[in-house]
């Protein structure tokens, strides 16, 4: 009895302290500890993440760095090219003056606007509006005089129709007269560093005949109206480089 006693006791100890409930809760805490593990991997996968996250952003950072600085560097050198080419056309365009150029850039065509002129009880004006053109056939070499460019063109000698009317403030017409012209010239003040024409004279010589002087017509101040017209459409004209 005793020993079946002693027995029961002693498997009551062991299953108290050694049996499967005991396995069990360890399998339990091995399946946490195995859950702890593979959470601690992914945690320690995801720190290696965030480690390799990390080291994306450094990458990041060195491309970005690298370039941003090679690029940056490449672009700074692309940029200083853009800088110095828009430099170049920002500033003035260095090159020789060429005298062809400029005759290139003269019009082909003068164009006399108006004229009217008084003299006491007379009146006399341009019969057409505009008063007429002259076609340049060639501009020629200037001579140089002074360090002004003095051209005498080839160009067709047009005969100006003019009206001849009575002072009244409307110059009403009496009469009508026409006048050849029979040359052009032209002077021009040219600023070299800048290729630009920065003076002009202009002159227009018409022929006197026997309508002009029995009417007393002024041709000599139809040839300073004209001219005039003629030197203020080439102020400012651009001379193209070469």
């Amino acid at each position: 009895m005793n020993k079946f006693i002693t027995l029961i006791l002693v498997t009551l100890s062991l299953a108290a302290c050694g049996g499967e409930p005991f396995a069990g809760e360890g399998e339990t805490l091995a399946g946490a500890g195995g859950d702890a593990t593979e959470a601690g991997t992914p945690a320690v996968a995801s720190g290696g993440s965030d480690v390799h996250v990390g080291g994306s952003t450094s990458l990041a950072g060195k491309p970005a760095g690298g370039s941003a600085g090679s690029p940056a560097g490449g672009s700074a050198t692309t940029g200083g090219s853009g800088s110095a080419g828009a430099s170049g056309g920002a500033g003035p365009v260095t090159c020789e003056f060429d005298v062809t150029q400029l005759t290139a850039a003269l019009p082909t065509s003068l164009t006399w606007s108006d004229f009217t002129y008084t003299n006491g009880p007379a009146c006399f004006t341009c019969r057409d509006k505009p008063c007429g053109a002259i076609k340049v056939i060639s501009w020629g070499v200037p001579m140089l005089d002074n360090g002004q460019y003095v051209y005498l063109p080839n160009t067709e000698l047009p005969m100006i129709p003019m009206n001849i009317g009575t002072n009244d403030g409307q110059c009403t017409k009496a009469s009508e007269c026409g006048s050849k012209i029979y040359s052009v010239s032209l002077v021009l003040t040219v600023d070299d560093a800048h290729h630009v024409v920065v003076g002009a004279k202009g002159g227009i010589g018409f022929q006197d005949n026997a309508c002009t002087q029995n009417a007393a017509m002024p041709t000599g101040a139809m040839g300073t109206d004209a001219g005039d017209e003629l030197a203020k459409s080439v102020i400012g004209l651009k001379i193209p480089c070469n």
